[in-house]
């Protein structure tokens, strides 16, 4: 049963997949994340430089648990162009399904939800990009994760209130390690679904998030760094609306990790109409929550203080003793 659903869930994807590259990797590991059965659809011209036949097979050699479908949209170049984010690009696809309904419809762009509408689904943003930034721009034949996978994969995740520099933290260390570092999902979530954040919100970014941390594992190098956590989404959760659902509250517990990096309030607050406690007895308020959050899950992290530069050192050295 896939994370917090009651029931098997189905989810669909489409694209061109015109090049195999590591944003296409992760979406597809992002869905077989999020739901029990993924179906992915293939979509292309025959003046493609890769065949639509060779893109699909690719997937299916690379993901067999997945379903691949092809679509090919030669009698509609001439109204759509090259790009499936049209209208023509979507009605193909949709005809092409019949039928056929789904449960989840996972895209980056918010103007691609109307697929999802056509066939029943919801939509389901997912981001790439963001966390590629100090990664390698390709990875030959993208199949270099099962060969890490035989190396036991550090898990690093930064705990603490906002504003405390734990997004350019973890950019900053998934440079200087060489891997792929998890941002934070509610951020692009919100702005997808053009929400300013609710109670019913919480299930869809708790399952985003734990999706986005499971599709960046398989592509991480020794270690993988995460911005945010369940833990943190449950507490927030807790804070703002006064409740987290049961199934989320289990699974931050048994949520492991093998270094808790927890960022302090000694820094300025830097203003986001995503934040919420620029005071400072609500941010030292807020610290105290997060220090009992970590006292009740049985962790000990190590506190980062003082200036960015002395925080990513003094992570840089707990990271090595892990490490070792």
């Amino acid at each position: 049963m896939a994370f917090g659903f009651a029931q098997p869930t189905s989810g669909l994807i489409a694209d061109r997949f015109l090049l195999p590259n590591r944003q296409h990797r992760f979406m597809i590991d992002f869905a077989r994340a999020y739901a029990d059965d993924v179906t992915v659809v293939v979509c292309g011209q025959s003046s493609d430089s890769i065949s639509l036949q060779a893109r699909a097979a690719w997937i299916h050699e690379q993901f067999p648990d997945v379903a691949v479908l092809q679509v090919s949209v030669d009698a509609l170049c001439s109204i759509a162009g090259d790009t499936p984010a049209s209208d023509p690009w979507r009605e193909r696809i949709a005809v092409s399904l019949g039928s056929r309904r789904f449960d989840l419809f996972f895209a980056a762009n918010a103007s691609d939800r109307s697929l999802g509408e056509r066939v029943g689904a919801q939509f389901v943003p997912c981001f790439p990009d963001a966390a590629l930034l100090h990664a390698p721009d390709s990875v030959p034949g993208l199949d270099a994760h099962s060969a890490r996978a035989a190396a036991p994969l550090k898990r690093i995740c930064l705990f603490g209130p906002e504003s405390t520099g734990k997004s350019t933290l973890a950019r900053q260390l998934a440079g200087h390690y060489g891997t792929v570092h998890v941002p934070e999902y509610v951020r692009g979530y919100l702005d997808a679904i053009g929400s300013t954040g609710s109670a019913q919100d919480v299930q869809w970014i708790a399952r985003g998030q734990r999706a986005t941390e499971m599709a960046w594992a398989t592509q991480a190098d020794r270690v993988l760094i995460c911005d945010t956590n369940l833990a943190t989404i449950a507490l927030w959760s807790d804070v703002l609306f006064g409740a987290t659902p049961g199934w989320i509250l289990e699974a931050a517990a048994g949520n492991t990790y093998d270094l808790w990096l927890l960022t302090d309030i000694d820094v300025p607050f830097e203003r986001d109409p995503q934040r919420c406690f620029p005071e400072p007895a609500r941010r030292a308020w807020f610290m105290g929550q997060c220090l009992r959050t970590l006292d009740r899950l049985g962790i000990a992290p190590v506190l980062l203080r003082g200036s960015l530069d002395a925080r990513l050192s003094l992570a840089c050295a707990a990271i090595d003793r892990a490490l070792a």
